[in-house]
């Protein structure tokens, strides 16, 4: 997921930052919030084991959440 999340700032030409940070249904450790300009627009972080049996799902799963309206935001002339 976080080739995924380097793609866009690449592909954008941004820096986004990340910094740890904890969500309920994510596991400690492998969570981070997403910054661009010091500003908290998502998450990425590997799915808590006890949510993908809930799911009956049996395989690790990420997720990337991102307020793509704030890094558009961040286009905008000053």
């Amino acid at each position: 997921i976080k080739q995924i999340l380097n793609y866009v700032e690449s592909s954008l030409r941004i820096k986004l930052e990340l910094k740890e940070s904890e969500h309920r249904n994510l596991m400690d450790g492998r969570t981070a919030s997403v910054f661009i300009d010091e500003k908290n627009i998502g998450y990425v972080g590997e799915v808590h084991p006890e949510t993908l049996r809930e799911w009956a799902i049996k395989m690790p799963v990420s997720v990337l959440e991102i307020n793509l309206s704030e890094i558009f935001e961040s286009f905008k002339p000053q």
